[in-house]
């Protein structure tokens, strides 16, 4: 972006879906969030941006955002306020950080936070700067057993498509499928499809059918490419 900062333009965002008073409380904690870091004054707006900001979606089309170089923030289209005001936070806290300490720090946050917490910062992942550094965090969402933690990272976002190797790719994928996460909400699914993600795919529809049970029919989205090598 060449006018704001990614950190301002959520944060400008975010201040434009809530009541006045969340707008004033945001841009406080925003201007308030510089070097030197003030590690508690951020987790308390952290985890108090649900409470100050609401919940309503940010209904924005892409083609809306102003000042877009790439697609980075498209990612928050669809969240609610607080996830968007929660990623303003994220941003304003690296821009404040010195890089080295980036990972940890983001990783900190998603095992301290809640599970609204820890979905808005899964959303915002792609956003951070140089987000391959936070690739154990996403991974490690992936193993969760709560579903909307799950989707954060699975689903409608491209971190997996950028940065999970095959072999956690198609982990993930696999656990699409057990947990019922629809495949076409897989960021880049066909780019990615490799063979040996077809093969396993198809040892999952076997024993499916083996005992019974129903095989998702999107499931062809994968099975379709068969012929890969």
């Amino acid at each position: 972006m060449t006018s704001k900062t990614k950190s301002t333009y959520c944060m400008e965002l975010a201040g434009s879906y809530c009541s006045p008073a969340g707008r004033e409380w945001l841009y406080d904690v925003y201007s308030k969030l510089k070097a030197p870091f003030d590690a508690s004054l951020f987790a308390i707006a952290y985890s108090g941006a649900r409470r100050r900001l609401g919940k309503p979606v940010v209904e924005i089309e892409a083609g809306e955002v102003p000042n877009f170089e790439n697609a980075e923030l498209s990612v928050l289209i669809g969240s609610t306020v607080e996830g968007v005001g929660r990623a303003a936070l994220l941003l304003r806290a690296t821009e404040s950080l010195p890089a080295e300490a980036h990972s940890n720090f983001v990783h900190g946050v998603y095992q301290r936070g809640d599970n609204h917490e820890r979905k808005a910062l899964l959303r915002a992942l792609s956003v951070l700067p140089d987000p391959g550094r936070f690739l154990s965090t996403a991974v490690e969402a992936c193993r969760t057993n709560i579903s909307t933690i799950f989707e954060a990272i699975a689903c409608d976002n491209p971190y997996p498509f950028h940065y999970f190797s095959d072999l956690h790719f198609n982990q993930m994928v696999l656990k699409a499928l057990f947990t019922g996460s629809s495949l076409s909400r897989i960021v880049g699914l066909p780019t990615r499809t490799t063979h040996d993600l077809v093969l396993m795919v198809e040892d999952y529809v076997s024993e499916r059918r083996a005992a019974g049970r129903h095989v998702p029919e999107d499931i062809a989205l994968i099975t379709a490419n068969r012929k890969l090598k």
